[in-house]
């Protein structure tokens, strides 16, 4: 998250946000395709709202190394849980399946569903 505190990727957070709004099932709506784009021939990713508040984030035919590591998968969680900071929502993330034999893991995001916000929360220390 503090990541995004500098001025090229606040700037460009900035952006997204006025694109998407601060609504996570926007915003991670489109993840399959920047995945696409940053991970070309490592897997697909696809995005499923269950419910207001609720939704998984379901990775396939991922490279075996990335398949089987829990440390990885736990670091992509980690990056989903930001998103959640950058937008000032509210949010969890946990890996909840990973199969190394498919090569699929599985996220489920859970938050506060209340009215997005348009600009992003000020800096932590601001």
């Amino acid at each position: 998250s503090a990541a995004l505190d500098s001025p090229f990727l606040r700037s460009f957070a900035q952006g997204a946000l006025r694109l998407f709004g601060a609504s996570p099932e926007r915003v991670f709506g489109w993840a399959p395709r920047a995945y696409a784009q940053i991970y070309r021939d490592s897997g697909a990713m696809q995005f499923r709202s269950e419910e207001p508040g609720v939704a998984r984030l379901e990775l396939s035919e991922l490279p075996p190394a990335i398949a089987s590591s829990r440390d990885y998968l736990d670091g992509v969680a980690g990056s989903i849980a930001a998103g959640f900071d950058l937008m000032g929502v509210k949010g969890e993330v946990a890996l909840e399946r990973l199969d190394p034999i498919r090569r699929s893991a599985c996220f489920r995001l859970d938050w506060e569903d209340d009215e997005p916000s348009e600009t992003l929360p000020a800096p932590v220390g601001v």
